[in-house]
C-alpha cells in the first residue's frame, strides 16, 4: 500500500527541466547561431604532441623500477639482519628440543 501512496505522490509533481522548456533543440540551434558551425557527423581533428622515442618515453618508468627493486633489496636485507639478530639474542638462549620438533627432550618421561 506505501507503493501505491508514492507513485500516486509521484504522479501528482511536476516534471521539469531545469535547462529550460525547449533544452535540447534551443541550445544546439543558440551554439549554431553563434558561430560553431558544426555539422552532424563532422569530427574535429585531434592534435597529437609530438612523437618521443620509446628511450625517453619509458626512461622514468625504469628509474622507477630500479628505485622500487633497490628498496626491496634494501628491505630483504634488513630483515635478513633483524632474523639473525634475533636468533642469536633469543632462540639460541631457547633449551634444545623446542625449536626442533622433538618434544620428547623436555617431556617427562612416562612410566
Amino acid at each position: 500500500m506505501g507503493q501505491i501512496n508514492t507513485e500516486n505522490l509521484l504522479r501528482q509533481l511536476p516534471l521539469i527541466n531545469s535547462k529550460g522548456v525547449g533544452f535540447p533543440q534551443e541550445s544546439v540551434v543558440s551554439k549554431l547561431n553563434e558561430g560553431q558551425t558544426q555539422t552532424q557527423g563532422q569530427i574535429q581533428t585531434l592534435n597529437l604532441n609530438r612523437s618521443v622515442n620509446t628511450k625517453e618515453m619509458f626512461e622514468p618508468w625504469y628509474k622507477e623500477c630500479d628505485e622500487l627493486k633497490n628498496r626491496l633489496e634494501k628491505d630483504i636485507r634488513e630483515g635478513e639482519t633483524f632474523h639473525d639478530w634475533y636468533k642469536e639474542k633469543y632462540l639460541n638462549k631457547i633449551p634444545p628440543g623446542l625449536l626442533d620438533g622433538q618434544m620428547n627432550v623436555l617431556s617427562p618421561s612416562k612410566k
